[in-house]
């Protein structure tokens, strides 16, 4: 009996050990990330602004669809072609903050034998959180992730009729922030608006200029 309550006890006192140490280590991890994060938001500040404030912007480049042409037949569609979008978000501080923007992307084409049968319109409304982690100088990270409202209207040339689809997805972006001043930030990037089969999913590739609103 006093053996099993021997091991009973030791195991007990392992338990606990075995949790405190995990509890100290968590809290020296939360306190290591509080403070890179104290670190970048300061380093961040040199180069931009680290108050809330409102900014708008806008971005050119190279958009890309993934449309599917007519169900049985044998036209191709074009995919690529030129794109932009406007955005306007509040920056909470220098890291982080949110925004809102509308995407046009290039107008497809399906075609047979060299003829356009049809074209199809794409847009997009994408809401975002976003992040910005220092780089190198004024150079910085950026990370969007969201949800965004995608449309697209396809057109028949000869008989006019149009049908147009509509989902709401998922949103997401990759790219790098350049401070040119505390209030103007050139962005290249790469963004993503999840569709469906009928809408297609849109990527854009482009660079732009934000500036901030005080």
């Amino acid at each position: 009996m006093k053996l099993i309550s021997f091991i009973q006890s030791y195991f007990q006192f392992v338990t606990l050990v075995i949790l405190s140490l995990f509890s100290l280590s968590s809290i020296c991890y939360a306190n290591s990330v509080t403070d890179q994060m104290s670190n970048a938001r300061q380093k961040m500040g040199t180069y931009t602004l680290d108050t809330p404030h409102l900014y708008v912007g806008a971005n050119i480049g190279l958009s890309h669809l993934r449309d599917q042409p007519n169900s049985g037949s044998a036209n191709t569609v074009k995919e690529n072609g030129p794109g932009g979008s406007v955005v306007a978000g509040y920056q909470i501080n220098s890291m982080w903050g949110a925004e809102l923007g509308f995407t046009q992307y290039y107008n497809s084409k399906e075609t047979n034998n060299g003829t356009i049968i049809a074209k199809t319109e794409h847009y997009a409304i994408p809401l975002a959180l976003t992040g910005r982690y220092p780089l190198i100088g004024p150079l910085s990270a950026l990370g969007k992730a969201g949800v965004e409202y995608n449309y697209a209207q396809k057109m028949a040339i000869l008989s006019g009729v149009a049908k147009s689809s509509n989902v709401i997805g998922f949103y997401w972006g990759l790219g790098f922030i350049y401070s040119v001043t505390t209030k103007a930030d050139v962005v290249a990037q790469f963004a993503q608006a999840a569709g469906s089969h009928a809408t297609g999913s849109t990527d854009l590739w482009s660079i732009g200029i934000n500036f901030a609103v005080v």
